[in-house]
């Protein structure tokens, strides 16, 4: 069986696992959504610019 990768973070006083609770999830998403959103906002404009350019 093979051996899952878990995060973890090294401390001074060795590498300590980190735990993902379950209330950890939602904040996660928000940060995925406050950081992909306005990068999908930004390509998307640049390919309307690019086809204002073209056409």
């Amino acid at each position: 069986m093979k051996k899952r990768w878990k995060p973890s973070v090294k401390t001074e006083q060795g590498t300590e696992k980190i735990q993902l609770e379950k209330h950890d999830i939602p904040a996660l998403l928000l940060a995925a959504a406050l950081v992909f959103i306005p990068a999908l906002a930004a390509v998307a404009g640049f390919f309307v610019l690019l086809a204002y350019w073209v056409l």
